[in-house]
């Protein structure tokens, strides 16, 4: 029973991920999406599955369908400006998996998630300005203007993981 749940969650935080890609606002060169909100619940939450989530949107993307942001699908996505921020998935997820508390502890697994937002943007920023290195003029706008938002999908996150966790985790 506990696998069923947890493979039907994960799919769920699949869907949510395609979800969250397409609610954005467009920033160039990156948009702002609402997929690291559901990466850090999903890693919150359903912790080593959530790279099963993880492997199974980048599979429906490299084949083509739809499902990145910008509506976009196929490898080519993968190496364009918004690539290194999909790889940065795995070392956030991993962050979270990692460092987390299952034990709804509100200020680690905020500062976590805050250390994993690092990470992706890590990935994401060196990716782009290898592809872009005339980018490097725009990052300190880029960095204004993402972070904060950012900062409140990872509380917003934190706290759905308190309010939801309890409720799937109730044996």
């Amino acid at each position: 029973m506990s696998s069923t749940r947890n493979t039907l969650l994960a799919s769920l935080f699949t869907a949510l991920l395609i979800v969250g890609s397409y609610i954005r606002i467009p920033v160039p060169p990156i948009p702002f999406t609402l997929q690291t909100l559901f990466l850090i619940l999903g890693s919150l939450m359903i912790r080593k599955w959530m790279f099963l989530s993880i492997f199974a949107y980048f599979l429906l993307g490299l084949l083509g369908v739809p499902v990145f942001a910008q509506g976009g699908g196929g490898i080519a996505y993968f190496l364009g400006p918004t690539g290194g921020f999909l790889i940065g998935f795995f070392p956030a997820t991993i962050c979270i998996v990692s460092f987390s508390g299952l034990h709804f502890q509100y200020i680690r697994n905020f500062l976590v998630s805050l250390i994993a937002i690092v990470l992706l943007y890590v990935s994401g920023v060196l990716w782009l300005l290898l592809l872009q290195p005339k980018m490097n003029t725009l990052l300190p706008w880029f960095l204004l203007l993402l972070p904060p938002g950012d900062i409140i999908k990872t509380i917003i996150a934190v706290l759905l993981f308190y309010k939801i966790g309890p409720l799937i985790y109730k044996r």
